[in-house]
C-alpha cells in the first residue's frame, strides 16, 4: 500500500512539474488575451497551447513580445514594467503551485523587478516554467 501511494504522489508531482496551471475563473480570460496577444505579433498558433509548459515553451524567437503583452494585458507590471508579483500571484489559486511560484520568483526575478524589453520578461517568465 505505501508503495501505491508512493508511487501516486510521485507521479502527480512529476505530471505537475513546469506547469502553470491558473484558476479555472481566469480561464476564459486568459484565452481571449493570448489570442489577441498572439494575433498582434503575428505568432503561429501551433504555439497557443504550448506556452505554459516548460516542456513545450516556445523560444523567444517563435514567442517575441507574447509574455510582455499577457504581462501588461493582465497588469501584472506597473506603468515602468517592474513584475507585480502579488499581483501574478492572484491569477493562481492552486497553494502548491502557489508556493512552487513564490520559490521561483524569489530565484527568477532581477533584483529591480523592472523588465526592460520582451526578451526580459520571456526569461522572466520561463524561468518560472523551469522552477516550479
Amino acid at each position: 500500500m505505501k508503495a501505491t501511494v508512493t508511487v501516486f504522489v510521485f507521479l502527480v508531482a512529476f505530471a505537475y512539474a513546469g506547469k502553470i496551471h491558473y484558476a479555472e475563473k481566469y480561464l476564459d480570460r486568459i484565452a481571449t488575451s493570448r489570442t489577441e496577444c498572439f494575433k498582434k505579433d503575428g505568432l503561429d498558433l501551433k504555439y497557443f497551447d504550448l506556452v505554459d509548459d516548460s516542456e513545450t515553451a516556445p523560444t523567444y524567437d517563435q514567442q517575441k513580445c507574447y509574455v510582455m503583452c499577457m504581462f501588461d494585458k493582465f497588469k501584472v507590471t506597473d506603468e515602468e514594467h517592474r513584475f507585480l508579483p502579488e499581483a501574478y500571484k492572484q491569477y493562481i489559486d492552486d497553494l502548491v503551485l502557489l508556493e512552487k511560484v513564490d520559490t521561483a520568483l524569489t530565484k527568477c526575478q532581477a533584483k529591480d523587478k523592472i523588465l526592460r524589453n520582451c526578451e526580459d520578461g520571456y526569461d522572466l517568465y520561463l524561468c518560472i516554467l523551469r522552477n516550479v
